[in-house]
């Protein structure tokens, strides 16, 4: 979980499973046929890339800061 909220636990969900876990990771690579670390590089840059077109179109992304 610590992808989601930053708590140090990688593989922990707490009971919900939105939580992105080092175990989603690897699922995404192996179903990919990447590595974990490209699905996290692909991750940050297709974020990157929609924030900048909600930006210049004016929207909101959406995102919030805080943990569980």
């Amino acid at each position: 979980m610590c992808l989601s909220c930053g708590c140090g636990n990688p593989n922990e969900d707490y009971g919900d499973n939105r939580h992105i876990t080092m175990k989603d990771i690897d699922q995404a690579a192996q179903a990919a046929g990447v590595t974990r670390d490209q699905v996290v590089q692909n991750i940050v840059n297709t974020f990157a890339h929609v924030q900048g077109q909600q930006s210049s179109s004016g929207q909101s992304t959406g995102t919030q800061s805080g943990s569980a």
